[in-house]
């Protein structure tokens, strides 16, 4: 790579840190939503600076663990994983509390229901259940969680971050 790649590399790099800094100081939640849950897209950049540009992998990770045809995703957020079903004929049904990203994978044709998962008396039943970085959501009601899962599948995928940082103040939280 030439000097002048590499310092227009560096530049870009500063001013996303800059972004990402900038959004974290000034924006303030938005009726209990941080920014980044409202549009999908800001929710992707976000995450993808967060994960290094990783945050793709997360999820082809989780989908080389699927087997079976039908795949119930709790608290699914972004249609990666819907989308690896698509390409695998799986059936995949999304199940969130965020209208943004419900309408969203509906939009995209992906059947999806806008639900809190703790007054769902029971789940659907499915081959694989998948829950990726959401369980901090439910540390009051886990075992009940668990519970309804147990009640619906044979497999569970969970994929948590070893650090999670939507318990600060400010736009992840």
């Amino acid at each position: 790579m030439t000097k002048h790649f590499k310092q227009n590399v560096r530049k870009v790099i500063f001013l996303y840190r800059q972004l990402l800094f900038y959004i974290c100081q000034n924006i303030q939640e938005l009726r209990g939503n941080s920014i980044i849950y409202r549009n999908i897209f800001i929710y992707r950049f976000i995450m993808n600076l967060l994960y290094k540009g990783r945050y793709k992998m997360r999820f082809e990770q989780v989908g080389n663990l699927i087997k079976g045809k039908t795949v119930e995703e709790l608290c699914f957020g972004d249609t990666i994983i819907a989308d690896f079903c698509n390409q695998n004929n799986i059936k995949w049904r999304g199940i969130d509390i965020n209208k943004n990203f419900v309408n969203s994978a509906i939009k995209n044709g992906f059947s999806a229901e806008l639900t809190d998962l703790n007054i769902l008396e029971k789940f659907t039943s499915a081959d694989v259940y998948i829950i990726t970085g959401s369980l901090y959501h439910f540390h009051s009601t886990i075992e009940k969680l668990f519970t309804k899962i147990r009640a619906s599948t044979t497999t569970l995928i969970i994929s948590e971050p070893i650090h999670n940082l939507s318990g600060k103040k400010g736009i992840i939280g």
